[in-house]
C-alpha cells in the first residue's frame, strides 16, 4: 500500500476493508502497533473472528466511527517506518563491520568500553558465536554446533 493515510476515516476504511494483520504489513508494523494507533484515535476495530464469519458469509454490522471533538493526529505516513527499519538495519551492518575487523584499533578507552559492551550484548544474543570462536575439542560442544547449525537451516 503506497498510499498515505490522511484521516481517521481513512484509517476506518482500511482497518474494515482487510484483515488487520495483512493491512499492517503493507503499512510496514506490527499488528500491535496498528491497533494502539487504532485506540489512540478512537477508531473502532473488528472484533476477533469478523473475517472467519464473513467469510462463512454471516452479515456483521459495522461498529461506526465515533465523532471526536479534537484530535492531534494530522498525517501519518507509512513510508516512514520503513526507512526506520532500512536505517537500522544499514546501522547493524557498519557496526559489526566495524567490531569484526581486527585491523581497526579502538584508542579512546571510552570508546573501546562501549565497544566491548556492544560485542558482549551481541555474544549475549548468540551464544553460537562465543563457543565458535573458542578451540573446539570437547566432542559435546562438537554435536551442539552441528545440531544448531541443522536447526537454522531446516525448513519450517
Amino acid at each position: 500500500m503506497s498510499e498515505e493515510i490522511k484521516s481517521r476515516e481513512d484509517l476506518y476504511r482500511a482497518v474494515w476493508s482487510k484483515p488487520m494483520m495483512k493491512l499492517a504489513e503493507e503499512f510496514g508494523i506490527s499488528g500491535r502497533g496498528l491497533a494502539k494507533l487504532c485506540e489512540r484515535l478512537k477508531v473502532p476495530v473488528p472484533p476477533r473472528g469478523y473475517w472467519r464469519k464473513i467469510s462463512l458469509g454471516q452479515l456483521i454490522k459495522k461498529i461506526p466511527l465515533p465523532e471526536v471533538e479534537f484530535t492531534k493526529y494530522e498525517l501519518w505516513k507509512n513510508q516512514s517506518s520503513l526507512d526506520d527499519l532500512e536505517r537500522r538495519r544499514k546501522a547493524e551492518e557498519e557496526r559489526s563491520a566495524i567490531f569484526n575487523n581486527p585491523d581497526i584499533e579502538i584508542k579512546d578507552k571510552d570508546i573501546q568500553e562501549i565497544a566491548s559492551n556492544t560485542l558482549r550484548a551481541e555474544q549475549a544474543r548468540n551464544p553460537m558465536v562465543l563457543v565458535s570462536e573458542q578451540d573446539i575439542t570437547s566432542p559435546l560442544v562438537k554435536k551442539l554446533l552441528i545440531s544448531q547449525t541443522r536447526n537454522k537451516t531446516a525448513p519450517p
